[in-house]
C-alpha cells in the first residue's frame, strides 16, 4: 500500500485522539517500519491492519469502527491528491460508479505493481450496487470511504450492506432524498 495511506492514518489518529496515541499504537503493534512512512513508498497492508487493531484496543472500539472512521477521514485527502488523474466528478454516485473503471485504471498506469481491489459497480434505478473484492479484507474501510465520498460531495448517502463475508462486501448506495 502507498505510504500516503499510512501517513494519513497516523494524522487521523493524532487529530481524533492524540499524538501520544500515535506513539502508543506504533509501540503496541510492533510493525516492521516502526511507524516511519513516506507518502511515496510502499508498505505491507498488514501494518495498517495491525495499527488499526492496536487503535481499536486502546480506544475500546471495534476494528470495524476504526476502519470505517479512517475510510471516512481519508476520502477527501485522497480525492484531492489524485483528482488531477481523472475527469472531475459532479456527484458522489458518479464518482463511486467510475472508481474502478476510471480512477483505478489510472492508478494502475502510475503504479503497475499496486494490488488494487476489484470494485464492480452497476446502477439499478437510482441505487448504485458496489461489489468490493480484495484479499486484503478492508470492506469496512471501503464502507467508510463511501461515507467520506458522500460527505465530500455534500450528499448524504444511504448505505446498505447486502452481503459481507470474509472481508468482501456488496453495498447498495443511494443519495438520501
Amino acid at each position: 500500500m502507498r505510504g500516503l495511506i499510512f501517513t494519513q492514518f497516523l494524522e487521523m489518529v493524532e487529530t481524533h485522539y492524540s499524538a501520544d496515541m500515535v506513539d502508543d499504537i506504533i509501540e503496541d503493534s510492533k510493525i516492521p517500519s516502526a511507524g516511519i512512512y513516506t507518502a511515496v513508498s510502499d508498505y505491507s497492508h498488514q501494518e495498517l491492519h495491525d495499527l488499526c487493531v492496536a487503535l481499536a484496543a486502546r480506544s475500546n472500539q471495534t476494528l470495524s469502527e476504526i476502519l470505517k472512521e479512517y475510510g471516512e477521514y481519508v476520502f477527501a485527502p485522497l480525492y484531492q491528491t489524485y483528482q488531477k488523474l481523472f475527469q472531475p466528478k459532479n456527484n458522489a454516485l458518479q464518482f463511486l460508479l467510475e472508481v474502478d473503471s476510471d480512477i483505478h485504471k489510472e492508478m494502475r498506469k502510475l503504479y503497475p505493481e499496486a494490488k488494487l481491489p476489484n470494485i464492480e459497480c452497476t446502477m439499478q434505478g437510482n441505487h448504485l450496487i458496489m461489489r468490493y473484492q480484495s484479499d486484503r479484507h478492508f470492506a469496512d474501510l471501503v464502507h467508510g470511504l463511501i461515507i467520506g465520498c458522500g460527505n465530500y460531495f455534500n450528499e448524504p448517502l444511504d448505505i446498505e450492506v447486502l452481503d459481507f463475508s470474509e472481508g468482501q462486501a456488496t453495498y447498495k448506495v443511494c443519495v438520501r432524498a
